[in-house]
Order: C-alpha cells, then structure tokens, then sequence
C-alpha cells in the first residue's frame, strides 16, 4: 500500500527517500545502516505512537539527525542561531486505497498531488519567549535540541488533520525488543560496574546521584511550581503539595543510570549494536 518513504532528520536519517515496490519489500543492510529506524518511522507515521506512547510523552534531543542537531548547537556557540531542527515523515500511498482519496493533495514536501500522511515534529511557538531566554543565557550552555518546546503536527496531504479513528488503513508493528530491553542495559550496565569500578568509586557515584537529584529541588522553576502547589493546599490534600525527584534507596544509580555509546543512550542505537 505504501510507495515511497520520506524521512528528514529522523535519527540516522537527514533527507532519505525510499520507493517500495507494489507487494512484497525486504529491507537488508548491515547494523548501525537504519532497517529498524525505516520500520519505526512507517509506524510513528502511521499510529503517532512511539515505544508503545504517543509520541508527544517520547519526545527527546535524541529523537534529531546528530549532524544536524550538532550544526544547531555550533550555530548557538558561534552567537549565530540557526533555525531550530524539526523532523518530517511522509508516507505516500498507492491511488487505489479504498476510503484514503480524501487524503489526497500537496501537503508534502515534493510538492506533488498524492494520497499521505505527514508527521511533522517542530518548534512551538507557544515557547518563543522561553526559548530566546534560553538561548541567550550565558549560563545555560545549551548541548541538547531543547524537545521540551516541540509540539507534533499529524495532518494528510490534504493538510486535514489525522485521528486513529478516522485513519482507513490499520498496520501491525512486530519488535520484540520492547520486551523490554531494560534487562539488557540494566546487565550491560552492571557488568561494567562489577568489573571496573571499584568500592570507592561506586559511593563516589551514588553521591554525586543523590546531590544532582537535591540541586533539582532548588531549580527556580520547581520553586515556582511547588509553591503554585502549595497554594492550591485544601484542594487535593490538607497537606504541602510539591514535586521532587526520590531519593530513596529504591530509586538509585544503579537503575536509573543508562549506558550510552556514542552520546546516544543504549535504546536509541541500532537494534543489531543491541543484540548480544
């Protein structure tokens, strides 16, 4: 049903297009070349769903092209931002789908008049004053595409926007490695504590997580939100409302720390770097 993928700045991908053949498509390369980022990039396309959540809860710097996020942040150190990166996935369908002609129309990059769905993640604008106060901080030294002011647009080519229940074509996404691969960095992760590190630096890790998870508190932006929450005092609880990170023992280095290769998190990397 699909005829051609496009992909901008989507992970491995910066401007990738891929026309299918009507029927049966193998996908071969070898690991790191981006098979499973294609198959993740039809299924957020088609669902707006990533890991299983809609992608507006999976939204991260990592999600970005490194280059071109790496382009944005030199740009931001040169004094001379660039525009903010956004990612884009087009699905362009075959003409004879019953119930998808009113997807049809030239709301795609190419310009041209075709059946698709368009996944757009950029700036939101609702953040404009945030983002330039951040940007032009001395002190906030930014080394990550801000995510937090993105906002999703799932639109057809006829630029109407898309629900799940209005969608005509279903799709069924198989990867076993949501299973989770938690168990695997959790014992990767460990296998490289209990041989390389010894007593001392393992403390020297759990107090330098304990002091990180306090200096969170003294935000001045969690000050603000937790004394909104103590006004609200009555409405939810007789007692102190406020958010903070636990500091238990329950939650502590060991499990919340991810390993990363290459500045990526353990998740993000290709499937076959995953595989033992």
């Amino acid at each position: 049903m699909i005829k051609k993928i496009h992909i901008e700045n989507y992970k491995i991908f910066d401007n990738f297009d891929l026309e299918l053949n009507s029927g049966l498509n193998i996908i071969v390369g070898d690991n790191e070349a981006g098979k499973s980022t294609i198959l993740e990039a039809v299924n957020l396309a088609m669902t707006k769903r990533l890991n299983g959540r809609p992608i507006e809860y999976e939204l991260t710097p990592h999600l970005f092209n490194k280059d071109c996020a790496s382009n944005y942040l030199v740009s931001l150190e040169n004094k001379k931002p660039l525009a903010l990166p956004e990612i884009l996935i087009e699905l362009y369908f075959e003409d004879a789908i019953p119930g998808m002609e009113s997807f049809r129309g030239s709301n795609n990059s190419k310009k041209e008049d075709a059946i698709g769905i368009k996944l757009l993640i950029t700036f939101d604008d609702d953040y404009k004053d945030e983002y330039q106060t951040l940007i032009y901080d001395p002190a906030a030294d930014v080394k990550l595409v801000p995510a937090e002011y993105y906002k999703v647009h799932w639109r057809n080519f006829a630029d109407n926007a898309i629900t799940l229940r209005g969608l005509p074509v279903q799709l069924s996404y198989i990867d076993a490695t949501t299973i989770r691969l938690q168990s695997g960095t959790d014992y990767y992760l460990h296998d490289i504590i209990k041989t390389d590190l010894d007593s001392k630096e393992r403390v020297s890790l759990s107090v330098a997580y304990r002091k990180l998870k306090e200096v969170f508190s003294q935000e001045p932006s969690i000050i603000g939100i937790n004394n909104k929450l103590t006004n609200r005092k009555g409405a939810i609880t007789d007692k102190d409302l406020s958010i903070s990170l636990d500091i238990s023992q329950k939650s502590n280095w060991e499990t919340n720390l991810v390993p990363h290769l290459d500045d990526l998190p353990f998740h993000f990397i290709g499937k076959g770097e995953q595989a033992p």
